[in-house]
């Protein structure tokens, strides 16, 4: 059996070099091994020594055993390192890594038998990739038994079918394979990146990394102007971005030519991300048509927009608190709220705009015992206004 994702593709301009060295480290290994090597340094149950819990990861039986496991490094850690960090991956590669080789050891405690390869701490990659995706669908590559397919589905759902495939296979084959020590990686791996996103270490880095990549996927280059495509291979990145703002102008709903907007202006300067979201934010609050999928786009960038709104006109501020208020976004709300009644922007128009257009939501949101929104409440209906407060 083999499935495999696919959705994942290397990005050149953020290489993942923790993999590659990894990768080459195993191959340097390889490449110099010998028996004495495999004495001293392969993870033996009955006569274990702690650093051989390191050590065995980065020896190998032969050139299949090596490049198998080599290419499975490439798939799952260039798509984890970009979203972990370069840190965070090779930590839990070396922990999933020590954790499936102890898990092996425990139920093996009198075996004689080396233990050697990478194996484990890739299936512990695996178990953090699909911990990381969570619910997320992704395309998969299958190969069962005589039956070639693709497929859909959600990440946690191949961790049964994974794990369940390394039991059996450990329960019912006599081969040379430890499925044991692929279990406990997988394991591990799924438990340790679940139990740190609790703890704060991962989720918020993660999920950002994630958006963007699927903001990036998003993007449908064939339907953007030619002209925008040709500059960004270029990298006339200013002049590609300047071409897909006039495009906007012309098909202000096209979701997909914004994702690509952002994903070049990204590329530009922090200037340009808060310039091409004032201008989604004038065509939020115009159009008659909904910008409901634009949300992301905030979370995204929303620590850039923030440092900046304090230079936004008085509209835009309340166009992005209405915006905010949506999608219940209030603390982020409340931050624009006050720098808007603190600013010299404030006046008794702006705040009749204000109650008019926030009141009826911060209202239903009171109602419902948000903090945050009463909150917000209490700070508009201090400034003076023209309209009733509630």
């Amino acid at each position: 059996m083999l499935i495999v994702p696919t959705e994942d593709k290397l990005d050149w301009h953020q290489p993942p070099f923790v993999t590659i060295a990894i990768a080459f480290l195993c191959f340097a290994v390889f490449s110099t091994e010998t028996d004495a090597t495999i004495t001293k340094y392969a993870l033996v149950p009955s006569q274990m020594a702690w650093f051989q819990l390191v050590t065995h990861q980065y020896l190998h039986g032969d050139w299949l055993h090596l490049l198998g496991n080599l290419l499975f490094l490439l798939i799952f850690g260039s798509a984890l390192e970009k979203h972990l960090g370069a840190l965070n991956f090779f930590t839990l590669y070396l922990f999933t890594g020590v954790c499936s080789g102890w898990g092996f050891a425990l139920l093996h405690t009198d075996s004689s038998t080396p233990l050697v390869g990478a194996s484990g701490a890739i299936s512990g990659l695996m178990g953090v990739y699909l911990a990381v995706y969570g619910w997320r669908r992704r395309e998969c590559f299958a190969v069962l038994g005589p039956i070639v397919t693709s497929f859909r589905a959600p990440a946690l759902v191949l961790l049964p079918v994974w794990l369940g495939y390394e039991l059996l296979s450990a329960a019912l084959s006599d081969d040379n394979v430890a499925y044991m020590a692929h279990a406990f990686g997988l394991m591990s791996g799924t438990a340790f990146y679940i139990i740190g996103s609790w703890c704060g270490l991962f989720s918020r880095r993660v999920q950002s990394s994630i958006n963007q990549s699927e903001i990036e996927a998003s993007a449908a280059p064939l339907t953007i102007s030619a002209k925008a495509i040709k500059l960004e291979n270029e990298l006339r990145l200013v002049e590609a971005l300047a071409v897909c703002r006039q495009q906007l102008k012309e098909q202000p709903t096209y979701e997909g030519l914004w994702y690509y907007a952002f994903t070049l202006a990204k590329r530009v300067s922090e200037a340009q991300i808060v310039a091409l979201y004032r201008l989604l934010l004038a065509f939020q609050s115009d159009a008659s048509v909904g910008f409901g999928w634009a949300y992301p786009i905030w979370q995204e960038h929303q620590s850039v927009l923030l440092c900046d709104s304090h230079l936004w006109t008085a509209k835009e501020r309340i166009d992005l608190v209405y915006t905010l208020l949506i999608h219940n976004d209030h603390k982020a709300a409340s931050h624009v709220v006050t720098e808007l009644v603190n600013s010299n922007l404030w006046s008794t128009d702006v705040a009749t705009n204000a109650h008019a257009s926030l009141l009826p939501l911060l209202i239903t949101a009171s109602a419902a015992h948000n903090a945050e929104a009463a909150a917000i409440r209490i700070i508009l209906n201090a400034q003076p206004s023209s309209a009733p407060s509630d």
